[in-house]
């Protein structure tokens, strides 16, 4: 059973009904009730259950975990939909792929082996209809045994002098080898490299890559996507396709990020390939919030942990012996404080007493605001068996923001501009199915990162327009809609992950993660492997609540 059913009585839970669901839920207290919790954690996303979880089962410490929100996953989020027999179905609306060329081994063994979860493996390229076959100028690309720091330019700016030269490559290869993972803030040269956009870094390296050209990647001279089968397909650099995603805003982070966090963000997944070219390969079989709501359940019925929803978290106190959360206007006290969530949404709803670096580095973060927008049809996806349905889909163009601002000047880039023209992708459910003609226990789904309706205000506002931008035969057979738009999230406040202004590392140093080493940073914005990624939550969970185990055992 699907934990959403168990849970989903209690996922909007506040102070007048928590005295009926104790007998049934233990975990839980009165939020109110002034307390002492040997471990802190803000957040019960992926980073904060998986903090939580580890001191758990290594530990006798008492957990107390802090949500803002009335539901636990962060940016795991899945939407439930219903074919035409009435099985349910989820999609993602946060978190989707595993972005990783292989199965990474933390998600592995927290949805396989643990939580007994699915897992799928499909090609990325079949989401659009096609296979890797269909896709002859791949060959140009550089695969399995290059050294990713020789990856940062595809094969067109090779050609081009003017673009890349040897002296060039060699030095982004040098810099992205020496980056620290984890701890970039020890990288040497660290504090020249903070001190610039990937732009001007480049410029250093005796680059010769323009605004113009990363604005241009992968689009003809009229703004529109050029399919991949495409012989114009034009890369000059190739590494902006994965770091707009992880980077959450788009191509302004080349003219306004960190050159130091845009390097280890890239290395922290693999290299500039990580996310593109056969490497989106693994889903959870009925999303990945399962794992957020699995992991919750199961620290539900655990005697050492209290778990709050609709307690946000409004102050943090760092203080060597006993760091303090104010919740609801009640202080608690801990030995071990973890805190999880993206960095712009901890900056503008948290106070931080006692760490002027650490209140210094979070106001110097920005995240954007990518936004799902789905289109489902309860009699399956038959684009698959009907190949004109399928021409259509695919001649059907969205408005995508490849550039985002923030007009108040704000850390939140929540509008879009440079409009670039895609197509939808097919993207139905991750689910078991048999081989041959889908049928309509399948549900079908079409998702765009674009905007179907690019003068809505909201996510809700934007999917409407799937209505008016696929063709009519396609648009009458249509079940529901459905949009996220992450910037509307309260507490959350942008997806994917954040990044940071030039500057903020390297004069934050260790503060950029932790604080006199009882106070950590344990989301995904933070992790050595997988950052701005699901995969990333879990990794620095793990590493959280195994330094909170370690310094405990040391008592």
């Amino acid at each position: 059973m699907r934990p959403m059913a168990l849970l989903s009585s209690i996922l909007a839970v506040n102070a007048a009904d928590i005295c009926a669901r104790q007998a049934v839920f233990p975990g839980y207290v009165t939020p109110s009730t002034q307390g002492s919790c040997e471990v802190l954690v803000l957040g019960a996303g992926l980073g904060g259950l998986s903090t939580a979880m580890r001191v758990a089962e290594e530990t006798d410490l008492e957990v107390c975990v802090f949500e803002a929100n009335n539901r636990v996953g962060g940016r795991t989020y899945d939407h439930l939909a219903t074919d035409c027999v009435g099985v349910e179905q989820y999609v993602e609306l946060g978190a989707q792929w595993i972005a990783q060329r292989s199965v990474d081994e933390a998600v592995w063994d927290l949805a396989f082996r643990k939580l007994h979860l699915g897992i799928h493996n499909g090609d990325p390229w079949g989401l659009y209809g096609l296979s890797l076959k269909d896709y002859p100028f791949l060959e140009r690309f550089p695969f399995d045994g290059e050294d990713p720091a020789t990856t940062f330019f595809g094969p067109d700016a090779y050609e081009w002098p003017n673009m890349t030269n040897a002296e060039c490559i060699r030095k982004v290869a040098d810099a992205y080898n020496s980056v620290v993972q984890g701890a970039p803030w020890e990288t040497p040269n660290a504090k020249f490299i903070d001190s610039l956009t990937p732009l001007q870094w480049m410029k250093e390296m005796g680059c010769n890559i323009t605004w113009n050209d990363v604005k241009r990647q992968g689009f003809t001279s009229e703004g529109k996507a050029i399919a991949p089968t495409d012989s114009r397909n034009f890369f000059p650099p190739n590494f902006y396709v994965s770091m707009t995603s992880a980077g959450s805003s788009g191509q302004e982070i080349f003219q306004r990020s960190s050159a130091l966090w845009w390097l280890h963000n890239i290395k922290s997944n693999n290299g500039t390939l990580s996310m593109t070219y056969n490497a989106q390969l693994y889903r959870i079989v009925g999303g990945p919030q399962q794992m957020s709501l699995s992991l919750y359940e199961i620290m539900l019925a655990k005697s050492n942990v209290r778990v709050f929803m609709n307690s946000p978290v409004t102050e943090v106190i760092f203080d060597k012996e006993h760091p303090q959360f104010r919740v609801n206007g009640t202080l608690w006290g801990g030995k071990y404080v973890a805190i999880t969530g993206t960095p712009v949404a901890l900056n503008t709803h948290v106070t931080w007493t006692g760490s002027a670096a650490v209140a210094k580095m979070l106001n110097n973060s920005y995240i954007g605001n990518y936004n799902k927008n789905w289109v489902f049809f309860n009699e399956g996806p038959f684009w698959e068996y009907d190949k004109q349905a399928m021409e259509e889909i695919m001649s059907t163009e969205i408005e995508w923001p490849m550039v985002y601002y923030n007009p108040t000047g704000g850390q939140q880039d929540i509008n879009g501009t440079e409009f670039v023209k895609t197509m939808p992708t097919l993207n139905s459910p991750a689910r078991q199915r048999p081989n041959g003609r889908p049928t309509c226990s399948q549900l079908g789904a079409l998702m765009s990162f674009g905007w179907p309706n690019p003068k809505g205000q909201t996510g809700p506002e934007r999917a409407q327009g799937w209505y008016d931008v696929l063709p009519e035969n396609i648009s009458k057979r249509i079940s529901s809609v459905f949009g996220q738009a992450w910037g509307d999230e309260k507490y959350i406040m942008g997806a994917y992950a954040a990044w940071w202004a030039p500057g903020a590392i390297s004069t934050a140093g260790s503060a950029w993660s932790s604080i006199d080493g009882n106070a950590l940073f344990c989301g995904s914005e933070w992790s050595p492997i997988g950052a701005g990624y699901m995969n990333g939550a879990i990794h620095r969970g793990n590493l959280c609540g195994d330094h909170i185990v370690k310094e405990s055992k040391k008592l």
